[in-house]
């Protein structure tokens, strides 16, 4: 379910505004699993396949209301952050990938599709004003950017004085100036178990 704070004719006043999606990974392996190894955790075969059917959902929404945008993917470095914005990328670009038996295991999916996400290091460290930094002086037009908790939380609500939850697979979109980066404007969010619980019936 996505859930509009703003509408879009109240967000266009502003000359060359941004807009950032932040983007949390999806259901990754346990933490106490005996290899435990943090960065190399990959999604789990549920959290793949919630992925694989919210974010088509996402992206359309995203196209409906956004449709002369290009969105960008990049993610944080860990393998279930990159996993997620591959998934993101494929319902983006609707190449329809991750709906093959193939992705499975939290892997990766075709390479090609995995070409067209970037990483962004930034991601995965708390430092906000890098983060901003990487975000104006890297990026160009409208970005995802997967990463983790509680890191989305803290940056939204420094960015925007609203606290935000994330559970694994939400996103926000957020309305970004780049003249006055933490004045943000919150403009969606959508919450990955409401779709999952209600998708049917939107």
């Amino acid at each position: 379910m996505v859930r509009f704070i703003k509408r879009k004719d109240e967000l266009t006043d502003i000359p060359g505004a941004r807009y950032v999606m932040f983007v949390r990974h999806g259901k990754a392996e346990d933490i106490g699993a005996p290899s435990y190894d943090d960065f190399n955790r990959r999604l789990t075969d549920k959290g793949m396949q919630q992925l694989v059917k919210f974010f088509p959902k996402l992206a359309a929404r995203m196209k409906e209301k956004f449709p002369d945008e290009t969105w960008r993917v990049y993610s944080s470095p860990r393998v279930r952050a990159l996993a997620t914005a591959v998934c993101l990328q494929d319902a983006l670009s609707k190449t329809g990938r991750l709906e093959h038996p193939a992705a499975k295991n939290g892997s990766l999916p075709a390479k090609s599709v995995a070409e067209d996400v970037r990483v962004m290091r930034e991601l995965d460290d708390s430092d906000l004003d890098n983060l901003l930094t990487a975000i104006l002086e890297e990026t160009e037009g409208s970005i995802c950017l997967v990463g983790h908790q509680p890191y989305l939380s803290q940056w939204t609500y420094e960015l925007t004085k609203k606290e935000i939850g994330f559970a694994k697979g939400d996103a926000v979109l957020l309305r970004l100036d780049p003249d006055r980066p933490r004045k943000a404007k919150v403009v969606w969010t959508a919450e990955i178990k409401r779709y999952l619980r209600n998708g049917a019936k939107e």
